[in-house]
């Protein structure tokens, strides 16, 4: 199956670009090759004043006007630093940026106990700290070096990420940010097209680790629809059926208010007892190793 990828020109259009300094050094020699900057401005409608700028180290690139330069010298870095214009955390992006088994399992603790907030900043809340220290191995693995934030709290704590992630969280991989219940947070199409068995066994776990139940085999989610479950039950399901679940459920709970209206709670668990040692057995979470396999569930 095709390896979704993201390659530079495929990051949003607000981000800012520091190259590597050997790859800024090629770049430019490359570049005065044949041409002198005023040259190269008028050529590439860029302002000479800029361009020195950039040769100099003095300011980062534009990622649309780092892109025309690169295609001059066909040239392609796969390490920079990037940031917004406005914001000075920094992140070490690796690229291109694919969509993996790692991306996967990031992805399940992302739409799990994680999410995005309105200002694109990128956070886990739990009381696990297993789970937060592979979600922040994870970042760093698929993404490149970013930094985090910890707030601890009582009996959790959150490890909070800069905007820039969310910034390409949500304009390149297209997660939604805010409530996860009112924007019916799920996996984009385009991602689940793209993954594997695998990918999607790794997804379910990681999920499975922050929204399931420890007792019985169960997730619940909250709803915007008082009709129609969260479409993220919805992708588990299929999933699932697709790893030869016939009995799975999903049912609708209780009803709550909140100040935006009334939401429902969802829940899907799976009504046979073989399937739910199966499930036990093929997921193996951490939340698992005291289920209760019985007729409860």
């Amino acid at each position: 199956m095709y390896m979704k990828e993201f390659e530079l020109n495929e990051l949003p259009d607000t981000v800012y670009v520091t190259m590597e300094e050997l790859d800024h050094r090629d770049m430019w020699k490359k570049l005065l090759k044949n041409k002198t900057i005023k040259e190269l401005s008028k050529k590439h409608e860029i302002s000479i004043r800029n361009l020195y700028k950039y040769k100099e180290g003095n300011s980062g690139y534009p990622i649309k006007v780092l892109e025309k330069i690169l295609r001059v010298v066909s040239m392609k870095i796969h390490r920079a630093t990037i940031k917004t214009q406005r914001n000075s955390n920094i992140m070490k992006i690796k690229l291109p940026l694919k969509i993996t088994d790692d991306f996967s399992e990031f992805l399940g603790y992302l739409l799990g106990d994680g999410g995005i907030d309105h200002q694109w900043g990128v956070h886990m809340t739990s009381n696990d700290t297993e789970n937060l220290e592979n979600f922040d191995f994870l970042i760093n693995r698929i993404f490149g070096q970013v930094k985090k934030q910890v707030y601890k709290y009582e009996n959790r704590m959150t490890y909070y990420y800069p905007k820039i992630l969310g910034l390409i969280l949500t304009d390149t991989f297209k997660i939604s940010k805010g409530s996860k219940v009112d924007t019916n947070s799920h996996i984009p199409e385009f991602i689940l097209d793209s993954m594997t068995q695998t990918m999607k066994k790794k997804f379910i776990t990681s999920f499975y680790e922050c929204d399931g139940a420890s007792k019985f085999i169960r997730i619940t989610q909250g709803g915007k629809s008082l009709k129609l479950p969260p479409k993220i039950l919805s992708q588990i399901k299929n999933m699932l059926t697709e790893f030869n679940f016939k009995n799975v459920i999903i049912k609708p709970s209780s009803i709550y208010k909140t100040s935006k209206g009334e939401r429902r709670r969802w829940v899907l668990n799976i009504s046979n007892s073989k399937e739910r040692k199966k499930f036990r057995t093929l997921f193996s979470c951490k939340k698992l190793s005291q289920l209760n396999i019985g007729s409860r569930v």
